[in-house]
């Protein structure tokens, strides 16, 4: 299975996002835009994992969630991954984030 590590982020910044994608989708073909409720920070992209590490990643994060609480972040820009020409990947750029 394919697996990554992601933030949920709020859905004030979710919604401001859905704003951005509904500009660009008309202008930008060939995208398969994300919903609302699929917008997330990835961290970490794990590739191809088996159900038996995948198990042993959420046990390990769970313990890391119950000890840290939810922090605020900004935006600051856009661009696109692999490439703008090329684009898969809508990339939001964070400004460094602070505790709550």
């Amino acid at each position: 299975m394919r697996a990554f590590l992601a933030i949920e982020i709020s859905e004030e910044l979710k919604r401001y996002l859905q704003k951005v994608t509904d500009h660009m989708a008309p202008r930008v073909k060939g995208i398969k835009w994300v919903k609302k409720d699929g917008l997330h920070i990835t961290l970490k992209f794990f590739r191809e994992i088996d159900e038996q590490t995948a198990l042993q990643i959420k046990e390990e994060i769970s313990a890391i969630e119950r000890d840290h609480a939810p922090f605020a972040v900004s935006t600051k820009g856009m661009d696109a991954f692999p490439s703008r020409r090329r684009a898969r990947v809508i990339v939001v750029t964070l400004v460094e984030g602070k505790d709550i």
